[in-house]
């Protein structure tokens, strides 16, 4: 309690002082938040990323006149005919398909498929090398590749962003507050790009008001053709618009959800963002609300019973959390015609939440976006290594249960936490960036959701 009503004063100095005066002590706050974190000597050059960035470069020499589609899968396809698509495209015979993409950190392997007008798949194994995927696949090469006229069920690039709800204090670290998973493909058309990302709430591990928006980095409005969001996300996304029933209720968003379905930054070169949810807690309970007409704040899918409830004093029991169905949205986005517009990956997509501390609204981004306002500038001073918000590839993730830090190591290399596996660690990784790339794959199973 003493450190938070610490940097609760240092702060007050950041943001209500004059302007020619600053009294926020950026040095005490980096010592305070340090002494926090769950883990000790944090590599400093740390970007807490798990998504790594290569380009597709794919030419088809197989049958004059023929159209192919060409994917690009971050496993193998023709295991349980499920796959993984990390770029897809339409390549007419002597052309390619020229893109970027994203692909978890912890393996350079993937693979390649070639789909004819027929319906057969042909794949194989294939090495980034030198940030680069490239084949010139000819007639031959398919005798060479595993084929299968069996329809293969695609899956987009899977990512989980797990957020605290604390920023800019230090918390518990077990990086449930929000959890929103998107899923997303990118098809290279003949005349446009189409992105479709099929986003989910999760769960929420907080009993604050929170809102959540997608800003996609270097997406420019003049670039985008059409916007089109759908689903029970979207249905249920504007409680507290323009109705406040609570004085705690807070508006996020400087206008109701546009009919365009973005709306573009004043701080990021006219770059889009899409609000998903003024109020996570409304979304993810699907706009049920209490006979006082206020949101139930209850912890949903971060504790392991079906309906998490505890007594008080006198004998009432008191409901605490529940697991529920997550809530989804898919938002279809077109391009406009262009290369530039094919260079979008699921590195550009900025997830953030916002969230209200010391009368300040404040944006909660992952490690490469912290400092790099949407709506609000609220967090432009805070700096330091340390991260808010995790991008895990991967849609089995386990986020840590209520309460447990998501891994920890204070002054010995003993590792502890939602993901403590010796080799496969949280906090190794947190101490060494090339280290443990694949820790989100070994959960504690008794500390996790």
């Amino acid at each position: 309690m003493k450190t938070r009503l610490l940097i609760v004063l240092t702060l007050i100095g950041m943001i209500t002082v004059s302007c020619s005066k600053d009294y926020f002590d950026e040095d005490k706050y980096v010592e305070i938040v340090t002494e926090n974190f769950p883990v000790d000597n944090v590599d400093a050059t740390h970007s807490w990323s798990c998504i790594n960035e290569c380009t597709a470069d794919i030419s088809i020499d197989i049958d004059r006149g023929k159209t192919y589609t060409v994917k690009v899968y971050g496993n193998d396809p023709m295991e349980g005919f499920t796959g993984y698509v990390l770029v897809q495209g339409q390549v007419k015979n002597g052309n390619k398909l020229v893109a970027n993409f994203s692909y978890p950190t912890v393996s350079d392997n993937l693979y390649i498929a070639v789909v004819d007008e027929n319906g057969t798949t042909y794949s194989c194994p294939v090495t980034v090398a030198n940030g680069k995927v490239a084949a010139n696949i000819i007639a031959n090469d398919l005798e060479k590749m595993q084929n299968t006229s069996r329809q293969i069920y695609d899956i987009g690039f899977d990512v989980a962003y797990c957020f605290e709800d604390s920023y800019p204090q230090p918390a518990d670290f077990d990086f449930n507050d929000v959890v929103i998973g998107t899923n997303m493909i990118k098809n290279i058309g003949d005349t446009h790009t189409t992105i479709t990302l099929n986003v989910s709430i999760l769960a929420v591990g907080s009993t604050k008001m929170m809102a959540a928006a997608l800003h996609i980095a270097g997406l420019n409005a003049a670039s985008v053709k059409s916007v089109e969001c759908s689903g029970d996300l979207f249905r249920y996304n504007e409680y507290g618009l323009g109705n406040f029933t609570d004085e705690n209720d807070k508006q996020f968003f400087p206008t109701e959800q546009p009919q365009a379905g973005y709306l573009t930054t004043p701080y990021q070169n006219n770059d889009i963002y899409i609000p998903l949810t003024n109020d996570v807690h409304y979304s993810i309970n699907r706009g049920t609300v209490t006979s006082m007409g206020m949101v139930e704040r209850l912890y949903y899918n971060t504790m392991h019973s079906s309906y998490i409830s505890k007594p008080t004093e006198d004998g009432t029991i008191v409901f605490t959390g529940k697991n529920i169905a997550y809530v989804t949205g898919t938002i279809t986005i077109t391009l406009n015609d262009g290369v530039g517009d094919r260079n979008i990956t699921a590195k550009n997509l900025d997830m953030f939440v916002m969230e209200e501390y010391n009368s300040a609204i404040w944006e909660v981004h992952t490690f490469a976006y912290k400092t790099q306002p949407v709506i609000f500038t609220s967090g432009k001073y805070v700096k330091n290594v340390f991260p808010w918000a995790l991008a895990v590839p991967g849609s089995s993730f386990r986020w840590p249960a209520e309460g447990v830090a998501i891994g920890s190591s204070k002054g010995s290399t003993v590792f502890d936490g939602a993901f403590q596996d010796l080799e496969h660690s949280f906090g190794m990784w947190a101490m060494d960036k090339n280290k443990a790339k694949d820790w989100y794959k070994y959960p504690q199973e008794d500390l996790v959701y």
